[in-house]
């Protein structure tokens, strides 16, 4: 029992840790996807036997499903076949983006097997992998020859410099989409999530929307404070009303972070808002929060 929750455990956290494809990640995708296949007994439909089986018995895929004590023989080993490379298909559905979804949807309703759809996706992904671009671009910028290199050293460098220009060739990059790789590797650490939206749409995109929707993101952070991380304005503004502060009533802290206790948390536009709220509540003395009940001690005292 204690294995088989293990399995799923473990299943299940290489679900999670597959990324949604898209222009900048066909590597890591594709090595995480195929463990994911294999682990469901499915990959066998992409690698092995790409095709659909015709009947011949030769297979040693179908040797191997034989020994296994199958019957009647070919007829079912087809029709598995069939069941896991649907399967596969399925299990690649929910880490694609909606374009691609339907593509691929459309290529399932025509009976195209996974090995088809899985080479579909390696043809328009691989080519124009962004990582592997800027991985290319960078090494390029990095490599150089020092005055006084030995000839070894001087080829050495220039047939790796040829070798990443061919490979840049190859892939039929732009210079606008080497332009927008830089941007976007400039952005990546700071607006990590506005990077990752927008790498589904790197053929189409240009630098300038890329700083900005950055810049955008960045100005609207400051508005609402300098704790708000930028990973969630892709959302927009947060909700106000979640959390509310029990001292001074107002919504969007709690009372551990109230403004009006300390006026370097509230949002710049609003500061002055919350200096004249500290104003009044001081004026009538229960900014400090014992002041009520003091204020009726002695009270009581007094009767």
């Amino acid at each position: 029992m204690s294995k088989s929750l293990s399995a799923d455990t473990s299943d299940s956290g290489v679900k999670n840790s597959i990324p949604r494809l898209n222009d900048r990640n066909w590597p890591d995708w594709c090595s995480k996807m195929q463990y994911q296949l294999d682990k469901e007994g499915t990959l066998w439909t992409i690698i092995k036997v790409p095709e659909k089986p015709t009947g011949t018995g030769d297979l040693p895929e179908f040797s191997y499903f034989l020994n296994l004590g199958a019957k009647p023989g070919m007829p079912r080993f087809i029709e598995k076949w069939q069941y896991d490379s649907d399967k596969a298909i399925r299990a690649m559905l929910p880490f694609l983006d909606a374009t691609r979804h339907q593509e691929v949807l459309i290529m399932k309703e025509e009976n195209k097997t996974a090995a088809e759809v899985w080479n579909a996706l390696k043809e328009r992904y691989q080519k124009s992998d962004d990582s592997t671009n800027m991985s290319l671009i960078v090494d390029l910028v990095q490599l150089e020859i020092p005055n006084g290199a030995s000839l070894k050293h001087d080829q050495k460098t220039f047939d790796e410099h040829l070798l990443h220009l061919n490979k840049l060739r190859s892939s039929k990059i732009t210079v606008e989409q080497i332009l927008t790789s830089f941007t976007m590797r400039l952005a990546q650490q700071a607006f990590p999530s506005i990077v990752d939206s927008l790498s589904c749409q790197t053929e189409s995109l240009k630098p300038e929307t890329v700083v900005n929707r950055c810049l955008e993101s960045a100005r609207r952070s400051d508005e609402m404070g300098s704790d708000t991380p930028r990973t969630t304005l892709l959302l927009g503004k947060r909700k106000q009303g979640k959390d509310k502060c029990s001292y001074c009533k107002w919504t969007g802290h709690n009372s551990e972070n109230c403004y009006i206790k300390d006026l370097s948390k509230a949002p710049p536009g609003r500061r002055q808002k919350f200096e004249d709220l500290k104003a009044k509540k001081e004026k009538e003395g229960s900014c400090d929060p014992n002041a009520k009940r003091r204020k009726l001690s002695a009270k009581v005292q007094e009767d």
